[in-house]
């Protein structure tokens, strides 16, 4: 059996070789728990990089750290080049990233639309005073506003249900939401948390294919945070496999997720249907 560390899949290098999102030596501790540790990845330009692993492998955690949510420790830490070691997660997300998590956070009583606007980007200079006295420059911002939703809706593909509310929609339709309501704010860089838990398997391999399209067509960057190895096949360029906080093996995924040490952490997930 190989070691994580002679692993010739651990060394491999993602195909795309324009880093987006690039760190060395990422830890992320909790008290005496490290949940991460050192962790070098590359996430390609306009690719699709998965992070798999099972249950309290560290996938979450490494996405909490480089969204800003939690501290963590590292060597170096980038995103298309721009050096954001100790940065806030203001700072983080002024460089196009945008995110999504595991557990819908969605506001119930508004429309999609509404939920989707909360995402945009829009000029507040127009000031509250601007807004309440419908100012031209209020007047053009809730213009601008409005396309991005529309765009964002009709890109996922709900663009009819733009005025429905929310938790009167199917748990699949509400997924495509938060995805709408991430690139309502025209990210270079998602960051995907288990976007397909909760779906069934047709919908999980539709899902697969709208993040090709967004990275095929828009040229996005997509790390995705997965559990669904048809998924992870399906969609992603490059994986990284961790196993109790530390890099097991990375490569292609028809690569990665044939291989017997990858295979033996998951305890026959890829022979249950998870395959």
């Amino acid at each position: 059996m190989m070691s994580t560390r002679e692993s010739s899949l651990a060394a491999a290098e993602p195909a795309k070789l324009v880093p987006a999102l690039e760190v060395g030596a990422l830890s992320v501790t909790y008290d005496a728990l490290v949940a991460v540790d050192a962790l070098d990845f590359v996430a390609g330009e306009a690719s699709i990089t998965g992070v798999v692993g099972p249950n309290g492998s560290g996938k979450t955690s490494f996405l909490n750290a480089v969204t800003g949510a939690v501290p963590y420790q590292a060597k170096s830490f980038s995103v298309f080049g721009n050096d954001l070691k100790n940065a806030s997660p203001e700072a983080m997300f002024r460089t196009g990233m945008s995110r999504t998590f595991q557990n819908l956070l969605l506001v119930d009583p508004l429309s999609v639309a509404e939920n989707v606007a909360v995402g945009t980007k829009v000029d507040k200079s127009a000031g509250l005073l601007g807004s309440l006295v419908r100012s031209p420059r209020s007047r053009k911002e809730r213009k601008e506003r409005a396309v991005k939703v529309d765009a964002a809706l009709e890109l996922v593909g709900i663009s009819e249900y733009r005025e429905e509310i929310v938790s009167r929609l199917p748990y699949g339709i509400r997924r495509r939401v938060e995805v709408a309501r991430a690139l309502a704010s025209e990210p270079k860089i998602m960051l995907l948390d288990e976007p397909t838990a909760g779906l069934g398997p047709d919908e999980s391999l539709e899902f697969a294919s709208l993040m090709r399209s967004l990275v095929d067509h828009l040229g996005l960057s997509v790390v995705v945070v997965e559990h669904d190895m048809a998924v992870v096949r399906l969609a992603c360029d490059h994986v990284y496999v961790l196993f109790q906080g530390a890099l097991l093996a990375s490569g292609q995924p028809i690569d990665v997720l044939a291989d017997e040490q990858v295979r033996s952490v998951y305890l026959g997930e890829f022979e249950n249907g998870a395959s």
